[in-house]
């Protein structure tokens, strides 16, 4: 190898190595938005870098693993989903085979985390056959405590306890901040076996890292778990201790999470109407500049015509000026479309189709799975961006 061929070779790996530290620090500074409830920050700064043509397909990748991870902490896991399906797209289409045991375990969690535990089981049992292989230390840790809750389900409670100690030990390694989720549990399973000051030692433990790591999402689980047992044991007076601190919790993070998932929605359906309406705009311009080529061609031959044939000018006169306020107003027609779509998103311009067929708030509601109140903050955007104040007013909207 001569010395031209190894200093490209020494180039390519330090690029390699230096893109991988990247998404490394781009990681840590996701996870550092998401914790302290920044996830506005959080989705500016990923969907700006996909939108960047120049980012490799293993970052996109990447990128989309953190948005889903980002509306996993907003619970809404029709976006996770979503942003998982784009990575294994990504994946499939440039032959990442490496990429789809971390795709397949975040798919893992949120099936978990919405108590699938069928699919969720299926995909660990996939990722355990392959040995675990390309995958985070923190990913597996995660994946051995949902195979451990799995067995504490099926009350094989020794399995379980073998597999959160395994859990712990990987994460007090790795990721020592993630420690309050393997310990609520642990608390669960102390108390089925009844060793209640086992399952408080660990719920102290947890609550401890928490605050150290300033993560309050982990406070308020292992809230709600004390809760939930002390429930199922009718301990109206612990029942009332932990309900207080759960709701206490819960006030300091839940107004946040709406307002930001709002936020983000939001944020996300205008980009999705920005790159949607630039396409639009070039389209309608090629379709007109043709049309008006068109015209002319159709002008050209009718005057022609016209010229040799005197008796019969002014009825092709009138034909050119039909066709061109036909084209006028198609063009018209297609402007309106284009005002619309710049006003209202794709989900408002759905509303606003139901709500001129005379569909209620509750029917628009169960449409799109979402609450009465949502219905009606959406059914105001919509008044506000047509300048509208009653449903009557919509027959005017075309």
């Amino acid at each position: 190898m001569n010395l031209y061929s190894f200093s490209i070779l020494i180039f390519f790996i330090q690029s390699m190595y230096a893109q991988e530290l990247k998404i490394d620090k781009l990681s840590e500074q996701i996870y550092d938005y998401n914790n302290n409830l920044q996830y506005k920050k959080s989705q500016d700064t990923l969907l700006n870098l996909l939108e960047n043509n120049q980012v490799s397909p293993g970052d996109k990748i990447e990128i989309n693993i953190l948005l889903s991870q980002t509306y996993k902490r907003l619970q809404d896991y029709t976006s996770v989903k979503y942003y998982l399906s784009n990575a294994n797209t990504i994946a499939k289409e440039n032959k990442l085979a490496e990429a789809y045991n971390e795709i397949n375990a975040q798919f893992a969690f949120a099936y978990f985390d919405t108590q699938d535990y069928k699919k969720a089981e299926k995909i660990m049992q996939l990722i355990s056959s392959h040995n675990y292989s390309n995958l985070s230390p923190d990913d597996k840790a995660k994946i051995l405590m949902q195979e451990g809750y799995i067995h504490y389900r099926d009350k094989n409670f020794k399995k379980a306890e073998d597999y959160y100690r395994r859990t712990a030990l990987l994460m007090k390694k790795n990721s020592i901040c993630d420690l309050p989720i393997v310990y609520g549990k642990q608390i669960q399973l102390y108390f089925s076996l009844h060793d209640e000051a086992k399952a408080l030692q660990y719920y102290h433990m947890g609550v401890g890292n928490a605050k150290q790591c300033k993560i309050l999402k982990y406070e308020i689980y292992l809230a709600e778990v004390m809760m939930n047992f002390y429930k199922e044991k009718n301990d109206p007076y612990k029942v009332l201790k932990f309900t207080k601190k759960f709701d206490s919790l819960n006030k300091l993070y839940k107004p946040s999470e709406n307002l930001q998932s709002l936020h983000l929605n939001r944020d996300l359906k205008a980009r999705q109407i920005e790159r949607e309406a630039r396409k639009s705009v070039s389209v309608i311009t090629i379709s007109y500049l043709l049309a008006i080529l068109v015209l002319c061609i159709i002008i050209y031959f009718i005057v022609k015509y016209a010229l040799a044939a005197k008796k019969n000018n002014m009825v092709y006169l009138n034909e050119i000026e039909s066709m061109k306020q036909i084209l006028v107003n198609h063009q018209a027609e297609k402007n309106r479309g284009i005002e619309l779509n710049k006003k209202l998103n794709k989900k408002q311009l759905l509303m606003l189709e139901m709500m001129k067929d005379g569909k209620s708030n509750k029917e628009i509601g169960c449409e799109f799975n979402i609450t009465e109140s949502t219905v009606k903050y959406h059914i105001k955007s919509i008044y506000e961006a047509l300048n509208i104040k009653t449903r009557k007013d919509l027959k005017d909207i075309n």
